[in-house]
């Protein structure tokens, strides 16, 4: 089991250190042995991370033998602050299941160039040309998926019949035979609780893109998911939106002679499961999300080889009683899922909050299109 693997790699992780010294000379890290845990406390405080804060009452525990790595990862997380990114890339990577969140997020600027950001710098070796593209999502990720500019000759496509309601004709998955209403921690809340089997999202809608050839099929799929747990496409297998989604995509995959590794999935919700704030404090509504995601992403970990997550976006009018989203509530969501990323050891943070803050709102929650073909280029430079 991946999940299983990941959490054995960051115990091992987190149980190896001895004391070091950096060697400014040779560009180098080398170790001694006195006095560890004191040097280890010291860098911890210093460094002033959340995460690495909670490992301190763990150093009693374990040997200096034990934890060599580790004293090598913070020192590089250190280093990085300060030194060109290049010279400790190859180091730093070997770390990764042990402190992901310090390298796996990445904010997208206006200004820089689809092949020469940080984002695509973060993302270019893990999912660079990977044959089979999922976008998960609501209005939002269906604008950055129309603006996609496919690298590839499109041999075929296909298109959902009814943006709202024709998600399992599209998957070919049979309905189940009663529609199970949801809990009070799960969507839908408007349109797809009094239509069932169809999504609160109006204008999103299932499309697949898909380019033949000599060496196999290349393809970007765009499924409509609107919130992180809710019942709209139940089928004679699945309870949930997320549980079907899942089930396509391994289908897809098996279709194909592929295999999770050649996966990437891009996805983002947010903006609907506020509506499911109603009536809660805001800590409840936060416990409910992260829940849902945490499940959702365990779904999608035995699919997806990479999963990149999209920062929720900022709203124009945080707050108008007529809309639920509010951006105070958004900000600290974005920061609850890179906590929750930074326990899959394929999960990368993609950051456009502030770039979206900075462009024009045509409704409330969308975007002129300038910003969604920006952050598209990034994707369409990946495939």
């Amino acid at each position: 089991d991946k999940g299983i693997v990941a959490l054995v790699c960051f115990v091992l992780a987190i149980t190896t250190y001895t004391s070091f010294q950096y060697d400014n000379v040779n560009n180098s890290l080398t170790y001694e042995d006195s006095d560890t845990r004191r040097l280890l406390q010291e860098m911890i405080l210093a460094d002033g991370s959340k995460q690495l804060k909670e490992l301190l009452h763990m150093l009693d525990e374990f040997s200096p033998e034990e934890l060599k790595e580790l004293a090598e990862a913070i020192e590089v997380h250190r280093l990085m602050k300060d030194l060109d990114e290049s010279e400790y890339l190859n180091r730093f990577h070997r770390h990764r299941i042990v402190f992901k969140d310090l390298y796996t997020e990445c904010v997208f600027r206006e200004d820089e160039p689809p092949q020469n950001g940080e984002c695509y710098k973060m993302l270019a070796p893990e999912v660079k040309s990977k044959k089979a593209w999922f976008f998960f999502g609501d209005s939002q990720m269906g604008k950055y998926f129309n603006a996609l500019d496919y690298p590839y000759i499109i041999t075929s496509k296909k298109e959902t019949d009814d943006l709202r309601c024709g998600f399992l004709d599209y998957v070919h998955l049979p309905r189940s035979e009663e529609w199970v209403y949801p809990q009070y921690n799960q969507g839908p809340a408007k349109f797809g609780r009094k239509n069932h089997f169809c999504s609160d999202v109006a204008s999103a809608g299932n499309r697949r893109f898909e380019s033949d050839s000599t060496e196999g099929s290349n393809f970007m799929e765009l499924l409509t998911v609107d919130f992180a747990s809710d019942v709209e496409q139940q089928t004679r297998y699945t309870n949930t939106t997320q549980e079907t989604a899942t089930l396509h995509v391994a289908n897809q995959l098996q279709l194909r002679g592929l295999t999770y590794e050649d996966s990437v999935c891009v996805v983002n919700v947010g903006l609907h499961d506020q509506k499911l704030c109603e009536s809660k404090s805001d800590s409840h509504c936060l416990v409910i999300y992260v829940t849902n995601v945490k499940v959702y992403l365990n779904l999608l970990y035995n699919v997806c080889g990479s999963i990149i997550w999209l920062s929720t976006t900022p709203v124009r009018d945080t707050h108008n009683p007529n809309y639920p989203q509010r951006n105070d509530r958004m900000e600290i969501m974005n920061e609850k899922i890179r906590e929750v990323l930074a326990k899959f050891d394929n999960g990368y943070f993609v950051d456009v909050w502030e770039r979206a803050l900075g462009n024009t709102f045509v409704d409330n929650a969308h975007f002129t299109q300038d910003f969604y073909d920006n952050v598209a280029g990034l994707f369409s430079s990946l495939m």
